[in-house]
């Protein structure tokens, strides 16, 4: 490899492999675990290890010509750990021990997928000091000008690289197809740099396993991988696969049991077909509370059997939006003959629209708005819980119109996170419409109106409207509307919301729905709890002591106190070192903001996931080249790095303006650009803050090879701390808009101290260490890290889950033909006793004698 030419295509190469391997990665490691994007965080982190793992093992060769000459051959590596890891990801489940019908448990979700992740990621970080250390032996030349556009090259191949895995998703194609088409690129393209580097050997086995890989494909090779690929979906097992399809928003697959339909996305059961009794009941609920109802507008995908039964009124005309019309075309195709002659009846107008676009758009005509999508267990699902949808769907509403959502209703356990769910659910449509009643029975049904009045929830006037409609639904049988507005039932269903704490809005900014059910499903709510026992018992007299020590050293001599000579290299290396690793922190947190807000606003970032990195890595790019021009690299390094993280500092601060709502009534072609606009902007300062790094690194006399690997290693650990601490810690306590206040705030902690320090050792002057300086920074930046952790973001988080300290209640609690249940509460705790379970949980029923601490959330007996 001679020349700048073969060096910088290799690292355009390893970008473009790089971030669109991650995206498909991404994407498969979601399916494992239904969609769930608390995986953005465990997923990027777990990937940022290794990139820094194997940074740190590319400078293990002695010799840079040895490794000049086995690079050609290091470049297979790629293709194989790709396989490796897809298969490693399909068995995530199986290894961790959790069948196909259960959630994963946190612990087991990030320490998997820490050991799954390795192939890739740490392949990318070996390969890129490689490169570097072989380019050091062939020039002499600046490490950090080596290291710099190598890091450059990269950023720029990583756009291509996640553009055309978005387009290739966009377009509809396949994942397993895609995934073989990224493998040829890689061996035909380093095929032709072994060639380039007179490596003819390499170059000709390079050209072989392509040549093996397309014959092994269309030998049975993709159905192979195909079938591979369908068990590690969490979906029961025993049914009868009929066809699956990867759109751009999620995996869908249709399966048989008898004559039944299921509807799986990523996983989670989306639809059952042609329906049953539950959904004619609904049918009737709708039109008994609005007998007169002519526009009906149904939301979400598979709910064909609820708009059918709607459509046997003849009076009604009902418009079905489809956020994913794929998927709609995969379920027209299974349907059963009625449902299909049903779908082309003239009253019904089906559209294919993102439902929050449609209402964004829609006129205000329609009688009954029904949202029908997923629990909102995924980011994805809870954009639809949330108050700007419900805002959405009452501006579409008619005067005197009705809105409708379902959950799955909550167990006959008063456990507060679980009721909560619910809570939440109920709190944030009472924020947004005037009156909201709700259902009991296997799901529980809200139903809202803009005035007081407008829905009823008595059930002998319900039967009463709805013996107007009975002929066209004769199936449903007198008193079946009744047993759905149980007063007993109502009753305790409403004081177990009250125990819950129904202050929990879900907002886009904070969604707190799904945040809950992070922390329910994945059994985080542990972590929670310890974070909020430190932060209120610990960290008063923690932070006093930690402010008296900063204002002394502050104060007193500063942070360019010069004593003494200075340990040669060693300030440079610990700066850079810190600089890096705080961008990463920063940087990761924010990013994950970003996404998780992206997701929530627009819900489509599995399809556009490459792309947002694709943006961000087009901003490294550029702030590279701009770091790299003669006038800005005779900047002091100081300078240079204050400037990048201030501008960091911005950046992520304008992410806290979009997932706050800054542009919340702003077009989407607008807001899509802003996000845009700030993974470009980010990226460029976090360019910044790395060349400024690699410069102190180079200072500190470190070689090519060192500064790469430091570069990898620092700036991937902070990015691990950031995504896991921040992602998964933080998250659920502050909300998006906290923790990118956070991401915010952090950089302009050591953009403080840098100046300050400049300012005391004088203009030119490298200021000197001196005992207990670098303790004194560390301390200063926790104090100011701890203080925004513990003052400002509990003032944007949520109202804690707690229950009143004392409280005594006697509430009958019928099943079908229950005796009754009786409850009390002292301290938190809440005592059940039922003859029989409520409907929906057949399969536990029998007497049941629960006892569960509402603190802890744990049954205690």
């Amino acid at each position: 490899m001679k020349g700048r030419g073969p060096f910088l295509f290799l690292g355009l190469l390893i970008g473009f492999f790089s971030l669109a391997a991650q995206s498909l990665l991404f994407r498969e490691h979601l399916l494992a675990y239904a969609g769930n994007e608390a995986g953005i965080a465990v997923f990027l982190s777990a990937w940022m290890v290794w990139v820094a793992v194997g940074g740190v093992l590319g400078r293990g060769f002695r010799k840079a010509e040895a490794a000049g000459e086995n690079l050609p051959w290091l470049l297979l590596l790629y293709p194989a750990a790709f396989l490796v890891q897809l298969l490693l990801f399909w068995s995530l489940r199986p290894l961790s021990g959790v069948g196909p019908t259960e959630q994963l448990p946190m612990a087991a979700l990030v320490g998997w997928t820490l050991t799954l992740a390795a192939p890739v990621s740490l392949v990318t970080g070996f390969l890129f000091t490689r490169v570097a250390r072989v380019r050091e032996a062939q020039v002499r030349e600046g490490a950090s000008a080596t290291a710099a556009r190598l890091y450059g090259a990269e950023a720029l191949g990583g756009p291509p690289g996640g553009a055309s895995y978005t387009a290739a998703v966009l377009a509809g194609a396949p994942v397993l197809p895609t995934a073989l088409g990224l493998l040829l690129f890689w061996l035909l393209a380093s095929a032709w740099f072994s060639y380039r580097s007179e490596a003819a050997a390499a170059a000709r086995v390079h050209l072989l396993v392509a040549v093996a890989a397309s014959a092994a494909w269309l030998a049975g090779g993709q159905a192979a991988l195909e079938r591979r690929r369908l068990e590690a979906l969490p979906v029961p097992a025993g049914l009868e696969v009929l066809e699956t399809a990867d759109t751009p928003y999620q995996h869908v697959l249709v399966a048989a049991w008898g004559r039944t339909r299921s509807v799986f996305a990523n996983g989670e059961l989306s639809a059952t077909l042609p329906g049953d009794a539950d959904v004619t009941a609904e049918a009737a609920l709708l039109l008994a509370e609005k007998p007169d109802a002519r526009e009906i507008l149904v939301l979400g995908a598979g709910a064909e059997p609820l708009v059918c039964e709607l459509l046997r009124v003849p009076a009604v005309r009902v418009t079905h939006v489809s956020d994913d019309g794929r998927m709609a075309e995969l379920t027209a195709r299974h349907l059963p003959r009625e449902l299909s002659r049903c779908l082309a009846s003239p009253a019904l107008r089906q559209v294919t629209s993102d439902s929050r676009r449609f209402l964004s758009q829609a006129t205000p005509r329609f009688d009954v708005v029904v949202a029908r999508f997923g629990e909102p267990r995924t980011a994805q699902a809870a954009r639809f819980y949330t108050a700007e949808f419900f805002g959405l769907a009452q501006s579409a509403l008619a005067p005197g119109g009705l809105f409708s959502v379902s959950i799955s209703a909550p167990p006959n356990v008063l456990a507060a996170a679980s009721l909560a769910y619910a809570a939440g659910v109920h709190k944030t449509l009472t924020g947004v419409f005037g009156q909201v009643v709700f259902t009991s029975g296997s799901r529980m049904t809200f139903l809202a109106a803009a005035e007081a009045g407008a829905v009823t929830d008595r059930p002998d006037e319900l039967e009463r409207r709805f013996e107007r409609l009975r002929s066209h639904l004769p199936e449903v049988e007198p008193g079946v509307l009744a047993t759905r507005f149980e007063s007993a039932r109502i009753a305790a269903l409403e004081q177990g919301f009250s125990l819950a704490g129904s202050e929990l809005t879900a907002t886009d900014e904070s969604p707190s729905v799904f945040l809950l059910n992070l922390m329910v499903e994945y059994r985080a709510t542990r972590l929670y709890e310890l974070f909020r026992s430190v932060r209120s018992r610990l960290l008063p007299g923690f932070l006093l002591g930690l402010a008296c020590l900063a204002v002394a050293l502050l104060v007193g001599r500063g942070f360019g106190l010069r004593r003494g000579e200075p340990a040669p290299g060693g300030e440079g290396r610990l700066e850079g070192t810190g600089l890096l690793a705080l961008t990463g922190f920063s940087g990761m947190l924010g990013q994950v903001v970003l996404l998780l807000g992206y997701q929530v606003r627009f819900g489509s970032l599995l399809a556009e996931f490459g792309l947002l990195n694709a943006l961000y890595m087009l901003g490294l790019f550029a702030g590279t080249v701009v770091a790299g021009l003669p006038r800005v690299s005779r900047v002091g390094r100081r300078c240079l790095a204050a400037t990048s993280l201030a501008a960091l500092a911005l950046s992520i601060a304008l992410v806290f303006g979009l997932v706050g709502g800054g542009l919340s009534a702003a077009s989407e072609v607008v807001q899509r650009g802003a996000f845009f606009a700030v993974c470009l902007v980010t990226g460029c300062a976090a360019a910044g803050v790395i060349v400024a790094g690699t410069r102190l690194l180079e200072e500190g006399g470190m070689t090519v090879a060192g500064v790469a690997a430091t570069v990898q290693a620092a700036d991937n650990a902070g990015a691990v701390a950031g995504a896991l601490g921040g992602g998964l810690v933080l998250l659920p306590a502050a909300g998006l808009s906290g923790c990118a206040l956070a991401a915010s705030a952090l950089p302009a902690v050591p953009f403080l101290a840098m100046l300050v320090g400049s300012r005391a050792s004088g203009p030119g002057k490298r200021p000197a260490p001196v005992p207990g300086l670098l303790l004194g920074r560390v301390l200063f930046f926790a104090w100011l890290l701890l203080g925004a952790f513990g003052w400002l973001l509990p003032a944007l988080a949520p109202a804690p889950v707690s229950a009143p300290s004392s409280v005594a209640a006697s509430v009958d609690l019928p099943g079908t033909g229950a005796a009754g249940a009786s409850r009390t509460s002292e301290e938190g705790v809440v005592s059940l006793s039922s003859a029989q379970v409520a409907p929906g949980m057949a399969g536990y029923g029998g007497p049941m004698d629960v006892v569960v601490d509402l603190e802890r959330n744990e049954r205690i007996g």
